[in-house]
């Protein structure tokens, strides 16, 4: 028989309130009337860090990056497994995001805020001990004031700008908030850091050497001046991945822990590297599933959903399913997508909607209300991955998981479909619709 909604919730069981590991109350009490959930494979998750840590060495330490609700996945299936496989370092973009993560995470785990701080929000962020990166113009003199007015010390991350030119200090500014942070008795110059433009391609190559030039240079600056940041970095994981330069004392590592490579080049240059050989192996964290509304039968000519996009050549079977474009379903998907059911491919037919999309499933015969429909993931021997998916939508894996909807529930799991293994996609392509 197949795995139904039922099947799934029951072996979820009731848990207290408040702890780091489970559902707060809205994610507990919205949970048995969800239309899809989203399954989150903690051995990946661990199985990913603990990989990536032996590549990177023993003198390099990973800053896991949890941005943007973990790249989708959610915060409490991922931050307390990582905890578990010894990470303590975490960064996020904002407050707003650091309020979240301080629910789930340890108290001695620490946490960079990427995006610095908007003045508002820095009495919190001094308050709650987070590590902000102080790389906005003229944002250093609201920190001194608030870390002397609440007598706290703080640490903070300062970002030069070497020619990302998004956000980071210019030179001048950076020497002085260095020499400021140090002679302060309530801050700590815990990071100097920049961001590099571009390591996933090589066609950039050139920019990014002058990036790492002009970083290593402001380091001997300030150390000329007895300035001695506690930690160097610069790499995300493209970086991290090829170029040992940028392995420094942290490497800020984020869609790689969910077990994707950035891109093909950066995989396949890697390999070209490694002779053939990958030094470590990434599996898949996130499945999505929802299940069967209803069934029903269409006639010959008959148009499926809103407008003609499609009509029946002969006689079907469409199954609704209740999953649209408002929990991160393209509409893009209309007539091209796919989804599993009874372990076999079902083509999505016509438009998605807001909350509802149609497939074909008169090859399926024995399909019925409330069979498990796979929309990323694994089901008997058939699979549905991120990479394919988003090829349909002329997305990258990172757009199309921090898409998916935050009022969907997601459910940490151990290997229960088996991990999953991303193919190397070419990159965002539009196919034909289905025949």
């Amino acid at each position: 028989m197949a795995p139904t909604r039922k099947d799934v919730v029951q072996k979820t069981p009731p848990v207290s309130v408040g702890e780091p590991d489970k559902p707060t109350v809205v994610e507990e009490t919205g949970e048995p009337y969800a239309n899809s959930w989203i399954e989150i494979d903690q051995d990946a998750i661990r199985h990913n860090y603990e990989d990536l840590s032996a590549f990177f060495g023993p003198n390099t330490e990973i800053v896991c990056v949890v941005k943007g609700r973990a790249y989708g996945h959610g915060y409490f299936p991922t931050v307390p497994v990582l905890e578990r496989a010894g990470a303590r370092r975490f960064a996020v973009f904002s407050a707003h995001e650091a309020t979240r993560f301080k629910l789930r995470a340890r108290p001695d785990s620490s946490l960079q805020i990427m995006g610095g701080a908007h003045p508002d929000h820095i009495p919190w962020v001094v308050k709650e001990g987070c590590e902000p990166w102080v790389n906005v113009p003229g944002a250093w003199p609201d920190f001194e004031a608030e870390i002397a007015r609440q007598r706290k010390t703080t640490r903070f991350h300062v970002e030069v700008e070497t020619g990302m030119n998004r956000t980071g200090l210019p030179w001048d500014e950076a020497l002085d908030v260095c020499a400021r942070i140090h002679d302060d008795p309530h801050a700590v110059l815990e990071g100097v850091c920049t961001h590099l433009a571009g390591a996933e391609e090589k066609k950039n190559e050139g920019r990014v050497a002058l990036q790492k030039q002009r970083y290593f240079r402001f380091l001997d600056e300030i150390e000329e001046m007895g300035i001695r940041p506690n930690t160097r970095h610069i790499a995300s994981s493209s970086a991290a991945i090829l170029d040992p330069e940028c392995r420094l004392d942290l490497v800020r590592i984020g869609i790689s822990l969910y077990g994707f490579w950035p891109t093909r080049e950066v995989y396949l240059r890697h390999m070209a590297a490694m002779g053939g050989e990958p030094a470590w192996d990434p599996y898949r964290a996130l499945s999505w599933k929802s299940s069967v509304r209803l069934v029903r039968d269409v006639m010959d000519g008959d148009f499926v959903g809103y407008g003609d996009s499609h009509q029946m050549e002969g006689p079907g079977r469409i199954a609704i399913v209740p999953v649209g474009y408002a929990d991160g379903f393209s509409r893009g998907l209309s007539n091209l997508g796919y989804v599993l059911i009874r372990g076999r491919r079902a083509s999505i037919v016509g438009p998605v909607n807001m909350n509802m999309l149609q497939v074909n499933v008169g090859h399926i015969p024995e399909v019925e209300p409330g069979d498990e429909v796979v929309l990323i993931g694994h089901q008997g021997d058939e699979e549905i991955t991120v990479a394919s998916f988003s090829e349909y939508n002329y997305m990258v894996n990172y757009e199309f998981m921090t898409r998916l909807s935050d009022e969907i529930p997601r459910h940490p799991v151990k290997h229960l479909d088996g991990p999953g293994k991303e193919p190397i996609a070419e990159g965002p392509k539009m196919p034909g619709p289905h025949p």
